[in-house]
């Protein structure tokens, strides 16, 4: 019986989930297993340049992986013929893919997968598997959108997140590095989180944010930090709809500088770090894990911000940036 009256629960405002006519799962990687269990894929390529989330993933659904390279474009290096049953996965790193590209790879491999979890606000080409993901753009539990042909029928089990909550809710109250050993559990935990529906927690989050706002102060933090950084960034970066963070690829130094970086509470991630004991020394994969920072640029700061990012890189930099 439907419980009527007592205190409130968390309300949604209405919005529509952002893409709309997409099957709506818990975590990204749940949508590649959704793909490789409902189309039958035996065989997937996928880049070296990856979180190992995505390799579990598939070798959970006892699907075969070769590895290939990207180019310093951050495209892939792939020139085989495609089997049946064998599929390509492209990812969109910091959204430099743009759709063009993509159609050029539909076209030629017919069978490919884009992953656009750091693009969450590129539209997906048409007729192409298209999986997003939430966690990485806003301050959700789980959430991940999957734009298919393949709709199944049978209904999925909806994942409960008010569990793995906590440091989410914490962070607003107080500082990260507080709540960063709670982080590092919860995304322990969701290794072990099976297939689900997004949780109605993550969903009704997702209905109470403003997108345009969102995207439109990521796109400007990320033209002012590219504005100031691209004389010394070593990648050629183009300003893309609503950017995940700043790709900046030192010569080298790169480590010392995400070092410094932290040292002044500028978190930024390395991505990713199993890729030093999959590479050799001299890959570009290698190259990126060692020397990229990735930096933040989203929708909770402003040009402040940004210039105490810079005027940090400057001050690292020996004054070389102008």
């Amino acid at each position: 019986m439907k419980e009527i009256g007592g205190y409130f629960e968390l309300s949604n405002v209405g919005v529509l989930p952002y893409y709309r006519e997409s099957v709506e799962l818990n975590l990204g990687r749940s949508c590649l297993k959704y793909i490789i269990r409902f189309k039958n894929i035996k065989k997937l390529y996928i880049p070296y340049y990856i979180c190992d989330v995505v390799t579990k993933a598939v070798q959970e659904e006892r699907c075969e992986i070769e590895f290939y390279h990207i180019n310093n474009n951050l495209l892939p290096s792939f020139n085989k013929k495609l089997a049946d049953g064998e599929w390509l996965y492209i990812v969109n790193y910091f959204g430099q893919v743009d759709n063009e590209t993509i159609r050029l790879f539909k076209d030629k491999y017919k069978s490919i997968i884009v992953d656009n979890a750091q693009a969450f606000f590129t539209e997906p080409e048409k007729n192409v598997d298209t999986i997003y993901t939430c966690r990485k753009f806003f301050g959700v539990p789980d959430g991940a959108y999957l734009i298919t042909d393949q709709i199944e029928d049978s209904v999925l089990p909806r994942d409960k997140s008010a569990n793995r909550i906590s440091h989410i809710l914490g962070r607003l109250e107080n500082t990260a590095s507080e709540y960063f050993q709670l982080y590092q559990e919860n995304e322990e935990a969701l290794q072990n989180v099976p297939l689900r529906m997004i949780s109605l927690l993550t969903k009704t989050l997702l209905g109470n944010l403003d997108y345009k706002q969102i995207k439109e102060r990521r796109e400007k933090n990320f033209s002012y930090l590219h504005k100031n950084l691209d004389p010394i960034n070593c990648l050629k970066v183009k300003e893309v709809p609503g950017p995940y963070m700043y790709p900046l690829l030192l010569k080298n130094g790169g480590e010392d500088l995400k070092k410094t970086l932290i040292k002044e509470n500028i978190y930024v991630p390395t991505l990713w770090p199993n890729i030093l004991k999959l590479c050799k020394v001299d890959s570009f994969e290698w190259k990126l894990t060692k020397n990229l920072a990735c930096i933040p640029c989203d929708q909770r700061y402003d040009f402040k911000e940004m210039d105490i990012i810079i005027k940090t890189i400057k001050k690292y930099n020996g004054g070389l940036l102008r």
